[in-house]
């Protein structure tokens, strides 16, 4: 079920209810492809006592709409780093 409130703009509601997620609509007339990489949680238990990991924390969609104004915005190196140093 999904419906628009307008009070929940932002991620801050004035009735203190919590938004959970919020859904970018990309117009598929103007928008361009692009390589996303969605990370998935490291750890299967949220309060790990031992170094247990999970295998396929990364999925790369390689044809993600992205809105056409957002093209050419590079990562920072210091995102890129971090990035790197996940998948090791």
């Amino acid at each position: 079920l999904c419906e628009y409130d307008p009070d929940s703009r932002g991620g801050d509601p004035a009735d203190g209810r919590k938004v959970k997620s919020t859904i970018h609509w990309v117009d598929a007339a103007t928008a361009v492809d692009a390589e996303v990489r969605l990370y998935d949680n490291l750890f299967s238990d949220p309060a790990p006592d031992a170094a247990v990991l999970r295998c396929k924390i990364l999925k790369i969609l390689t044809a993600a709409a992205i809105p056409a104004n957002t093209a050419s915005c590079s990562v920072p190196k210091k995102a890129k780093q971090k990035s790197a140093n996940a998948l090791r």
